[in-house]
Parts: structure tokens; C-alpha cells; sequence
């Protein structure tokens, strides 16, 4: 494996938090240098980002960290909103960030740094709309916005065409931290093939464009 990530949340924005994530990230996959890190905060850290940042860098034995302030922070492992968090992904092998112009686009960019020539470049992009600071290379940018492609991958951007009702409200009977097990007294799983059929459903592998939503 090439990639890992990290999540951790406290009550301080402490640049602790962001090497604990880093390190997380890097003992999954049993690295000790990285080639590239992306890393979001909350925004508790805007007042502290240069130090934060270097910790993170340091952490990774890697001076390309990309990333920005966000609005909240979410891994596999948990999310956050208001409170001072950390998500950070570690890229590893054949797997980097690059500043280029050409392949699948990571974009970011605050409010203010949005524009019609921006969002109308016929260039495959996905990414988000910053909180506040916008950094790469380990440093802020002077127009809080940046673009980096992934090397080593081959994907494609996908759009979600909205969330189609598959059956009648039902009451979750029991769960397991943030996963569902019971619905309607029944097995969450079993609940999900029922609504969608058996053979719409491929419990091994879902298409990264499907998303099913029971409630």
C-alpha cells in the first residue's frame, strides 16, 4: 500500500495533533518518508498554520505538504467540525502531488479566489472550496489557491445526480459506532438489498458512483 491516512481531534490546535496524524498515517503503511502529504485542518488552526505545517513536514520527512483550512475534516476513521482536528493523507511509492497542468486536477481555493475563467477550464478537477489559508510546498499562497495533479493514478471525476428514496422510513434498531448493523429490526445489509434488489447490489464491490442512503 501506498497511501494511508490519519485523523486526530483534540481541544487545543496544537501542531502535536498534526504530527500524530502524520504518523498515524505513515505507520500504516510502515514509511518513514513521504512523497507527498495532504493535510486539512479545522479552522481552530488558522492562527497557527506556519508551525503546524512544519511539524507536519517534519514528521514526513517531506516538504510538499498541500492542503488548506476547512470548515471540517473527515477520515475513515471519524469527522470534525468545530473542534481543533487533523486529516492527513501520506503518499507513498509511486504516488505524489505534483504542479502540473495536465491529468486529474486537485484544486483549492477560498471564496474570494474563485473566478469564471477558473471554473470554466475544460480540466478534469475535483477538490473543495477553502475556509481559510491555502497552502503547498509547506508555505501559504499568496492568492489562497492551488492546483496539484495526482501522479500514479488513473481516475476519473464523477458527479452524483442526487439521492433517490428507496423505501419507507424506517427506525434504526441498533448501530456500531457510525455504522448502521440494525434497521427496522433486521440487518442493515439485508435492508439494502431488499430495497434495490439483489442484483443491483454488489456487496464486494460498489461502483465509486453508486451511493445508496438508508434512513
Amino acid at each position: 500500500m501506498s497511501v494511508a491516512t490519519g485523523f486526530v481531534q483534540g481541544t487545543e490546535p496544537k501542531p502535536d495533533l498534526a504530527r500524530q496524524a502524520v504518523q498515524q498515517a505513515m505507520f500504516k503503511i510502515n514509511a518513514s518518508v513521504a512523497n507527498s502529504v495532504l493535510l486539512f485542518l479545522t479552522p481552530p488552526y488558522a492562527r497557527n498554520l506556519p508551525t503546524t505545517i512544519r511539524a507536519v513536514a517534519a514528521s514526513a520527512n517531506c516538504i510538499h505538504v498541500v492542503g488548506c483550512v476547512a470548515s471540517g475534516v473527515f477520515t475513515e476513521q471519524g469527522v470534525a467540525l468545530k473542534m481543533p482536528a487533523v486529516a492527513a493523507m501520506v503518499l507513498t511509492g509511486n504516488l505524489s502531488l505534483q504542479h502540473q497542468t495536465s491529468g486529474l486536477m486537485l484544486s483549492l481555493a477560498t471564496p474570494d479566489n474563485l473566478s469564471v475563467e477558473w471554473m470554466a477550464a475544460d480540466i478534469p478537477r475535483f477538490g473543495g472550496v477553502a475556509h481559510g489559508g491555502v497552502w503547498r510546498n509547506g508555505k501559504g499562497t499568496l492568492v489562497e489557491a492551488c492546483e496539484v495533479s495526482l501522479h500514479g493514478v488513473i481516475g476519473a471525476v464523477g458527479v452524483t445526480q442526487g439521492i433517490e428514496i428507496l423505501s419507507t422510513a424506517q427506525p434504526i434498531t441498533a448501530v456500531q459506532g457510525h455504522e448502521l448493523v440494525f434497521i427496522g429490526g433486521k440487518p442493515a445489509l439485508h435492508t439494502l438489498q431488499q430495497a434495490v434488489g439483489d442484483d443491483a447490489l454488489d456487496v464486494n464491490r460498489l461502483s465509486f458512483n453508486q451511493i445508496y442512503v438508508c434512513v
